[in-house]
């Protein structure tokens, strides 16, 4: 089955798994207290994890790093990610309506971790979680949305299972649903770059949250409390996104070539 393209990124997916999270915590015996070390440490981890397997989607799925690193598409990836983009919008909504300070925010930490650390998270777990997945289900010749379901579901489940190391349940569900926002992204347009941009921005601002002291104001309130239904509401839009995507899945291929 490793040997089958429809299925080979899955595989190599859990391997680029297992070996990123066993030198992660490798790295942490060195970086106990976090710090900028950590976060630039992590930062290299993420880059480097993210190039080989932007070389192994490659030669996987034979396409080019122009194709990966392209914006062709990019209507069809934003209007299959309008529900993230809600969600994200809601987001940064509250958290500017909730910023009282920064404590802590220095000009290393906006460099190594909200910015660096960020940006090569969102390309590595876009290219494995993403490209690597549901690129089998490009080289599938019976493409139904049953088939999207499967795979969509196989990147939700390994993309949460991987953050349960820094949480929990719940925190499997969110991330799982936010990496299912970006499936039906993915499925729509077959573009990937735009996934690791929407990435990197959500990623901005969530990491910037650590750093905020909160002023809780009613329009903070209220916006925090309707964060968990517009995850919902975004869930529920991937999921028609990707049952409705595709009409024709060779036009979208040659426009992406």
């Amino acid at each position: 089955m490793f040997d089958d393209k429809k299925y080979a990124g899955i595989a190599d997916a859990i391997i680029f798994s297992i070996a990123f999270v066993f030198i992660a915590l490798f790295g942490r015996l060195f970086f106990v207290n976090g710090g900028v070390g950590w976060y630039y440490f992590s930062s290299l981890h993420r880059l480097i994890f993210g190039v080989i397997a932007t070389y192994d989607y490659c030669k996987l799925y034979d396409v080019n790093l122009r194709q990966v690193f392209s914006l062709k598409n990019c209507n069809l990836a934003l209007m299959a990610g309008s529900g993230f983009l809600i969600y994200v919008i809601a987001y940064t909504i509250a958290l500017c309506a909730g910023v009282k300070n920064f404590a802590g925010l220095t000009l290393s930490a906006v460099i190594a971790h909200v910015f660096l650390q960020q940006i090569t998270t969102g390309f590595y777990e876009e290219i494995v979680y993403r490209g690597l997945i549901l690129g089998g289900y490009f080289e599938q010749e019976d493409r139904s949305w049953k088939k999207r379901m499967v795979y969509a579901f196989v990147s939700f489940v390994i993309f949460g299972i991987i953050h349960l190391l820094d949480g929990n349940w719940h925190t499997f569900l969110f991330t799982g649903s936010i990496g299912f926002a970006f499936a039906a992204i993915y499925l729509k347009s077959h573009n990937i770059f735009i996934p690791m941009l929407l990435h990197f921005v959500y990623d901005v601002a969530a990491n910037l949250s650590y750093y905020v002291e909160y002023n809780q104001t009613e329009l903070f309130k209220n916006m925090v409390s309707l964060l968990d239904p517009i995850r919902v509401l975004m869930f529920v839009i991937s999921l028609i996104v990707i049952i409705l995507a595709h009409p024709n899945d060779n036009a979208v291929e040659k426009e992406v070539e």
